[in-house]
């Protein structure tokens, strides 16, 4: 972003600082929204992309709600996501110690919200404050509710996707309704990690704040993901 030094001076706020937060929530949301694509696209593999077919090197789980509108029902939506990690125990996962989550959008969040069986709990700081939250648990499986999770969507054209990953990036995930992974499904590389730059252009008389990142993820232990799908 460009700032020219006159309207730097006659602005009342800082918007260097204003503008380099909006950086940072712009960049934080394609971060996550890249993560939850590929794991999701990890849930949706059927057969391990090693080619392995022993124990343990399996597809990922995948179950199917009955009805198109069962999601909206808390005990039917709750039932199946015991499906949902009941099938990845069999499968030699562990969800709890392996460290899954269980992603899903705040309206799937909210209906869930309304189960008596799911478990509200709260955060616990080092000084021992306690902070009430609304952080579920299904089967002691945290589920975390996401603007940038991707199921419903339909994603083309990803800032990422490129004809040299074969569009790793796009996906058509319209009838996933959860997305639950460890991060033994993924496999992630960061060669720049999150970078700001301020410069002054003398020619122009400009501030040019720049942040940029290197960074690439894809699907890899197929077991370790699952998702639930609409019919």
């Amino acid at each position: 972003t460009n700032f020219p030094l006159l309207e730097t001076l006659q602005t009342s706020y800082d918007a260097r600082t204003e503008v380099g937060k909006e950086h940072g929530k712009t960049i934080a949301k394609q971060y996550d929204q890249t993560f939850m694509i590929q794991a999701t696209k990890a849930g949706l593999l059927t057969a391990n992309r090693y080619g392995l077919t022993a124990a343990g090197h399996t597809g990922a789980t995948q179950v199917t709600m009955a009805g198109a509108n069962d999601h909206l029902d808390p005990a039917l939506l709750y039932a199946k996501l015991i499906d949902l990690i009941t099938g990845m125990r069999l499968k030699d996962v562990d969800p709890v110690a392996d460290g899954c989550i269980l992603l899903v959008n705040h309206t799937d969040f909210a209906t869930l919200a309304q189960s008596e069986l799911l478990i509200n709990s709260e955060y616990m700081t080092s000084e021992g404050t306690k902070i009430p939250t609304m952080k579920l648990k299904a089967w002691g499986v945290d589920v975390i509710p996401s603007n940038n999770y991707v199921g419903g969507q339909n994603i083309t054209g990803h800032l990422l996707s490129n004809a040299d990953n074969g569009n790793a990036y796009d996906g058509d995930f319209t009838k996933a309704i959860a997305t639950m992974f460890a991060p033994d499904a993924l496999m992630a590389a960061e060669t720049i990690p999150l970078t700001q730059l301020l410069a002054w252009d003398n020619q122009d008389l400009n501030w040019v704040l720049t942040h940029y990142r290197s960074y690439g993820v894809s699907p890899s232990k197929a077991p370790f993901a699952g998702v639930l799908l609409k019919p």
